[in-house]
């Protein structure tokens, strides 16, 4: 019985290879896919959950290397890790020259300080050893919890910033990044069940970016649209015809529905904010954050080389007020604002353009290696090209959600980083294995 458990384990998740001795590495390997799909599902849903089980993915990270006392991966990985490691000192020592040790434990830094456990993570994810289809089944059964948060949605109806809503930019964001992610499956993914699962996430993550009506999960869709259909336009054009034909499906459907869904609401919303911000008026959803841009980009200007470290965002936003470089009026409770709401000008107001340009590397480096793998196995592999393609939409989507919310400031840049360090592993792992062959043959 226990053998027939432990086999079923295994083929679940598709890997390279398991150690053939039953240790503790075998089993860490068992069981840690399950554990971050726990991880993923409680940051979807807002539970509380999330902390439990990002402990444990650090402690089983830590069990392994305490036991080999040392970060065997791929140097490509390590270099990643590096990144994270400078800009986890930068922070620090920002905190250490501002003498404000507290700024460590603020939750804007909060994933800035954390990058001290990519080393522990990476070496977690090596030992999992997921192959291409296990990083893909994995992402597909993980979102598949977007289907039944949007049913209860649907059921619930909730006002947004409430209930099922509270957090409704992280969970609709959260439901479009799986929802890219496994239409990217969709065609790489072998077994007719298996692509079907990944098409139902897909509409199911789709449906929660809109029913939270997120609009940076819209842009992010259109962007990867244009991505996957060039890309499979050179790859493989039966897929580009089929991807087409998921569009034209989807776009139907949101016709039929259109007068029940947020969508245009939404729009016009923002059209009639940048109409009002035109006009002088800034205090509407988008003008507040186009002032924010405005100040902190100045501001930038002043601090470029490190910016302006400890010194909190919402302190140089009222001083910056007074020179009259935007029209924002100042609410009857104070108002303010603890961070500017994007993420690029953010790393640029707080640690200038050397941090911004470390911390950014953590993402942009991962996706030269995909581009280049993608280029790699076009005309010769396209489960390698696509699942190197999953990582580039999945960076895609979280370089867009930086832009117009805090999301390298909260924890969907865990689940992004997490889903591009088990790509990366995939793709680097497939190459040594290959060359390996070649030269063998």
């Amino acid at each position: 019985m226990h053998n027939m458990i432990t086999n079923k384990l295994i083929n679940f998740f598709p890997r390279f290879e398991l150690e053939a001795s039953r240790n503790l590495d075998f089993y860490l390997a068992l069981i840690t896919p399950f554990f971050i799909a726990g991880y993923f599902i409680a940051l979807g849903v807002s539970s509380s959950l999330d902390n439990f089980f990002g402990v444990m993915l650090l402690v089983f990270g830590l069990i392994l290397w305490l036991k080999y006392r040392r970060f065997d991966v791929p140097v490509e990985m390590k270099r990643i890790y590096i990144m994270g490691l400078l800009v986890f000192l930068m922070v620090v020592l920002h905190a250490v020259i501002g003498r404000d040790i507290e700024m460590l434990f603020k939750f804007q830094f909060e994933n800035l300080r954390n990058l001290l456990l990519l080393p522990f993570l990476a070496l977690l994810l090596v030992t999992v050893n997921l192959n291409a289809q296990g990083v893909w089944r994995l992402i597909v059964i993980t979102g598949l919890y977007t289907l039944v948060f949007s049913i209860l949605i649907l059921i619930e109806d909730p006002v947004r910033g409430e209930g099922l809503l509270r957090k409704a930019i992280v969970i609709g964001n959260l439901g479009m990044l799986f929802a890219l992610a496994s239409l990217v499956a969709f065609f790489g993914i072998k077994g007719k069940f298996w692509k079907a699962l990944a098409l139902l996430v897909f509409f199911s993550g789709f449906l929660l970016s809109v029913l939270t009506q997120t609009r940076a999960g819209w842009v992010a869709f259109l962007i990867a649209v244009v991505l996957l259909a060039w890309t499979f336009w050179q790859v493989n054009r039966r897929n580009f015809y089929i991807l087409m034909g998921c569009f034209v499906a989807l776009s139907v459907l949101l016709i039929i529905f259109w007068s029940h869904l947020p969508i245009e609401q939404r729009i016009l919303q923002a059209v009639n904010d940048i109409s009002l911000y035109n006009d002088g008026f800034s205090n509407t959803s988008v003008g507040q954050r186009f002032d924010m841009w405005v100040i902190a980009f100045h501001a930038f200007l002043e601090k470029p080389i490190f910016g302006w470290g400890v010194t909190p965002f919402k302190e140089t936003f009222f001083v910056f007020l007074e020179r009259d470089l935007v029209n924002y009026q100042i609410p009857a409770d104070g108002g303010g604002f603890a961070q500017p709401h994007n993420d690029y000008i953010f790393l640029l107001y707080h640690f200038g353009l050397v941090g911004f340009l470390m911390a950014m590397s953590i993402v942009i480096y991962p996706g030269y290696l995909f581009i280049k793998h993608i280029n790699k196995y076009k005309k010769t592999n396209h489960e390698q090209a696509y699942i190197a393609l999953t990582g580039l939409v999945v960076i895609e989507a979280l370089l867009d959600f930086m832009l117009f919310n805090l999301a390298m400031m909260n924890k969907i840049f865990y689940v992004a980083v997490i889903i591009i360090f088990m790509i990366l592993y995939a793709t680097l792992k497939y190459d040594n294995l290959n060359s390996t062959n070649n030269c063998n043959t």
